[in-house]
């Protein structure tokens, strides 16, 4: 399979995947945002860059505020976004939609 099947495979699942969210969880999701966002203007901050430096070079799940999960290892946090390097792609969220960052330690 090339890229760019791939690629077309990829967005039509992401399609069918937000087609079967229900309207109802759509408009929580955006009122999250929205409340985040709201908040961020009154100088109330979701998440501090400070601690999320702390994670960088570490594999981590990052969770979002529509629950989906990216695993990979945090490379760069800058102007409120992080940088996740994956298997075969880096992706960038903003921190505002975070919920939740992880990652495992050792037992030694």
């Amino acid at each position: 399979m090339n890229v760019a099947t791939m690629a077309a495979c990829n967005s039509a699942i992401m399609a069918a995947n937000m087609a079967a969210m229900s309207a109802r969880r759509r408009r929580l999701i955006r009122a999250r945002v929205i409340k985040r966002l709201q908040n961020k203007q009154k100088g109330i901050r979701s998440m501090s860059n400070d601690l999320i430096r702390e994670f960088i070079g570490k594999e981590v799940l990052v969770v979002t505020v529509d629950n989906t999960e990216y695993r990979g290892r945090l490379v760069a946090c800058e102007d409120n976004w992080i940088k996740i390097e994956e298997k075969r792609n880096t992706r960038l969220i903003n921190a505002d939609v975070i919920t939740a960052i992880s990652y495992k330690t050792l037992n030694l």
